[in-house]
């Protein structure tokens, strides 16, 4: 009998929590009661739901130029010079912290000439060039891209930015490295006449 009594007690109580609450959201809602926003007033729950993936790690290695890479991310004509028209293509590795089991990363590049300015920037930002899950808590993940040199293009030496992120973390790492648009094959070289 004292069972069934506390147990009528507790489902009283909280059917009049619930009565409570649902009137005070009404009168707030029908703005009969107002609700004031102190600036000062600081967060119950002031915490970095990310503060694990911030603290990950991101790094980028073995990154080279190619005449081709493979499917099996091996570089054919490994080199950093090139003529107008050529496609280079470039590999690289990553080393990331897993995030709850996943992977997410953004690969960006811009490309500069030798005075620095910006002559290709490639942003794809809301744009996962890898996204995967995984039990490790630490990956290494492979790329591959390639750009095409214009015709127009001054022969020279150029940079390209390397930008890789982490679309959990936020984090972002560049890699730069140089390589150099020649004259066509004819300007520079005169063939043998026999």
């Amino acid at each position: 009998m004292k069972k069934a009594k506390l147990a009528v007690e507790i489902l009283v109580m909280m059917i009049v929590a619930v009565l409570t609450t649902a009137t005070l959201l009404y009168l707030i809602q029908a703005g009969v009661v107002e609700v004031k926003n102190n600036p000062n007033q600081q967060e119950v729950l002031d915490i970095d739901l990310f503060s694990v993936a911030n603290q990950g790690y991101l790094d980028i290695r073995e990154f080279e130029f190619c005449g081709g890479v493979n499917q099996n991310y091996q570089c054919a004509f490994p080199g950093n010079e090139f003529y107008l028209g050529d496609e280079v293509h470039f590999k690289f590795l990553v080393n990331i912290n897993t995030f709850q089991d996943q992977i997410k990363l953004i690969e960006n590049y811009r490309i500069k000439d030798n005075k620095g300015d910006v002559i290709l920037d490639v942003d794809l930002s809301n744009n996962f060039h890898f996204d995967f899950e995984s039990k490790s808590t630490m990956e290494v993940v492979k790329f591959k891209d390639f750009f095409t040199i214009g015709e127009d293009i001054s022969p020279g030496t150029y940079t390209l930015d390397l930008i890789v992120e982490d679309a959990f973390s936020g984090k972002k790492i560049t890699s730069s490295k140089e390589f150099i648009v020649v004259e066509e094959y004819g300007d520079e070289y005169e063939e043998d006449e026999y």
